[in-house]
């Protein structure tokens, strides 16, 4: 009798940074398992180019049938907002968020489930902010394996270090207004309103809300062991946590470097690489401040602008820095950080990770709650600075400080040997574990 192999369904997110860190895992499980990917409409070549089996989303992630509700939220809390009152206003947030997020597009999710249940999934992989996922496991009773492409922050880790937790979880315009005292039980604030939409819109919410919770069956972590906080991961359940370190083709360099890029570099003495990542952007006034600032120093700047890079070039040209700065909607960035002084970054998890492997001290401007915390984690492993803190020094300082600091230096090394040396995951131990899973 021929044994069937078993059937995995992942579930992956529309945001490229979390997509490519996982590609390695699932050509793994490709080899033992029928493997289907849902996946974004966006990605679709990613998957064809690994040779994956992939399903559309025909929705976008996220897709909300309650517009009117979240606009609704957003209103209250600009009104409260604006009258000071903090916690009402902070409350309306995280119900915009909820609803606008995390609200399953109700027609589809139907359908899906009905497709997985119609294949007989034996195991479902998903991205830990997945939506689809996590919620037709439970209605089916699957097992899960959940991935986080950042590190792991919960309750234990904030219950040792509540110092961060206006920092995690504050709205940006809130700030610090709140206290620790209100954060303290955050993640219990988060279930309880959670079912009240849920109950009130008559919808499916997943509890998500920014949730890297990581709570699966089994649940994996693309880190390391010296940038994931230990605190987090949960004594009682350790066996079923396990750091995965980035694959070594994640850091060859590109192949089409251009021409003016490698003569600009050439020509340069000192080079600060400065980029706000792949899904956000930076306002123009950002890079026009960047630019004069560096324009009389030592160093040449290299820009990754997605958004405004016609109108950052004319700028350029019209200050006669040609010479001294080069901007680009696209930067072949592993090239860049080969060759780089300086990483100014918003702290992007790969970023973080390829500025490691060359040895780039790193300057995080955080915009989002996860890069505020991967900034803390780059202080304290002395790898680099972030500008999110209460008493922050000039810009100026902070770069001296950084090219100048052998303690900053010999920690990047360290690092570095250690991302080298686990280069060779052993997808085999993984795939083990989710074989037991299934036949559990």
């Amino acid at each position: 009798m021929i044994k069937m192999r078993p059937k995995v369904a992942a579930f992956t997110v529309k945001h490229v940074s979390h997509i490519y860190p996982v590609i390695p895992l699932l050509k793994s499980i490709d080899k033992w398992a029928d493997l289907v990917c849902y996946i974004d409409k966006k990605n679709v070549n990613i998957f064809i180019d690994n040779n994956l089996n992939f399903r559309v989303y025909p929705v976008d992630l996220g897709d909300t049938d309650y517009f009117e509700e979240s606009q609704y939220e957003f209103k209250k809390f600009i009104i409260e907002l604006n009258e000071k009152n903090y916690k009402k206003a902070h409350l309306h947030s995280l119900k915009q968020d909820l609803i606008a997020s995390h609200t399953i597009n109700k027609e589809y999710f139907e359908l899906l489930l009905k497709d997985i249940e119609q294949e007989n999934v034996d195991l479902i992989i998903r991205d830990t902010v997945d939506v689809y996922g996590a919620e037709i496991a439970k209605i089916l009773n699957i097992k899960t394996t959940g991935y986080i492409t950042n590190n792991l922050y919960n309750e234990e880790y904030f219950s040792i270090h509540e110092d961060e937790l206006h920092i995690y979880f504050a709205t940006l315009p809130i700030k610090e207004q709140l206290g620790n005292n209100y954060y303290l039980n955050f993640f219990k604030k988060i279930r309880k309103l959670n079912k009240k939409i849920e109950v009130n819109l008559n919808a499916v919410h997943v509890d998500c809300y920014h949730n890297y919770l990581l709570e699966d069956d089994y649940n994996l972590i693309f880190s390391t062991n010296y940038l994931q906080p230990q605190e987090a991961i949960p004594i009682n359940n350790i066996n079923n946590y396990r750091i995965i370190y980035p694959d070594f083709n994640k850091f060859k360099i590109e192949e089409k470097i251009p021409k003016k890029l490698k003569e600009f570099i050439s020509k340069s003495k000192y080079i600060i690489y400065i980029s706000t990542g792949s899904f956000h952007s930076e306002e123009k006034q950002f890079y026009k401040a960047i630019i004069n600032y560096f324009a009389n120093s030592k160093f040449n700047l290299v820009i990754s602008c997605l958004k405004w890079d016609f109108e950052i070039k004319e700028y350029i040209k019209n200050k006669n820095l040609d010479e001294k700065i080069y901007v680009d909607n696209f930067i072949p960035q592993k090239y860049v950080l080969s060759c780089a002084d300086l990483f100014f970054t918003s702290g992007g998890f790969n970023s973080i990770l390829e500025s490691i492997y060359y040895e780039v001290p790193i300057i995080v401007r955080p915009i989002s709650c996860e890069q505020r915390m991967n900034g803390i984690i780059i202080e304290k492993n002395k790898l680099g600075v972030t500008l999110y803190k209460k008493n922050k020094k000039s810009l100026r300082d902070e770069v001296l400080y950084l090219m100048n600091n052998e303690e900053i230096k010999r920690s990047l090394r360290i690092n570095s040997i250690d991302l080298k040396k686990h280069f060779g995951n052993n997808y085999e131990v993984i795939n083990q574990k989710l074989r037991r899973l299934i036949n559990d």
